[in-house]
Protein backbone atom coordinates (compact mmCIF):
# COMPACT_ATOMS: atom_id res chain seq x y z
CA UNK A 1 0.00 0.00 0.00
CA UNK A 2 2.63 2.33 0.57
CA UNK A 3 4.95 1.64 -2.70
CA UNK A 4 1.29 2.14 -4.16
CA UNK A 5 0.74 5.58 -2.53
CA UNK A 6 4.35 6.26 -3.50
CA UNK A 7 4.24 5.47 -6.90
CA UNK A 8 1.13 7.92 -7.41
CA UNK A 9 3.05 10.62 -5.91
CA UNK A 10 5.64 10.50 -8.06
CA UNK A 11 3.34 10.29 -11.23
CA UNK A 12 1.61 13.49 -10.35
CA UNK A 13 5.39 15.05 -10.13
CA UNK A 14 6.99 13.45 -13.33
CA UNK A 15 4.86 11.34 -15.12
CA UNK A 16 1.74 12.28 -18.06
CA UNK A 17 -1.53 11.79 -16.35
CA UNK A 18 -5.36 12.01 -17.58
CA UNK A 19 -4.91 16.05 -17.18
CA UNK A 20 -2.04 15.90 -19.60
CA UNK A 21 -0.67 17.90 -16.44
CA UNK A 22 2.44 17.05 -13.78
CA UNK A 23 3.96 19.68 -11.12
CA UNK A 24 7.53 19.82 -13.69
CA UNK A 25 5.89 20.77 -16.63
CA UNK A 26 3.31 23.38 -14.43
CA UNK A 27 5.85 24.43 -12.57
CA UNK A 28 8.24 24.65 -15.57
CA UNK A 29 5.49 27.45 -17.05
CA UNK A 30 5.26 29.56 -13.95
CA UNK A 31 8.17 32.71 -13.94
CA UNK A 32 10.33 33.16 -10.75
CA UNK A 33 8.78 36.38 -9.80
CA UNK A 34 4.93 35.35 -10.00
CA UNK A 35 5.06 32.35 -7.85
CA UNK A 36 4.49 34.00 -4.73
CA UNK A 37 2.40 36.36 -5.68
CA UNK A 38 -1.50 35.60 -4.73
CA UNK A 39 -3.41 36.74 -8.15
CA UNK A 40 -5.92 37.66 -6.04
CA UNK A 41 -5.95 38.60 -2.27
CA UNK A 42 -8.13 35.90 -1.31
CA UNK A 43 -6.07 33.56 -3.30
CA UNK A 44 -3.35 31.75 -2.26
CA UNK A 45 0.26 31.83 -4.56
CA UNK A 46 1.33 28.75 -6.22
CA UNK A 47 4.19 28.58 -3.77
CA UNK A 48 1.36 28.32 -0.97
CA UNK A 49 -0.78 25.71 -3.08
CA UNK A 50 2.67 23.07 -3.34
CA UNK A 51 3.27 24.00 0.14
CA UNK A 52 -0.12 22.88 0.95
CA UNK A 53 0.10 19.63 -1.34
CA UNK A 54 3.60 18.59 -0.06
CA UNK A 55 2.58 18.91 3.19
Amino acid sequence: MIQNIISQLQDLQWQENWLDENFVKKLGSVAEDKVFKRPLPELHSGAELISHVLV
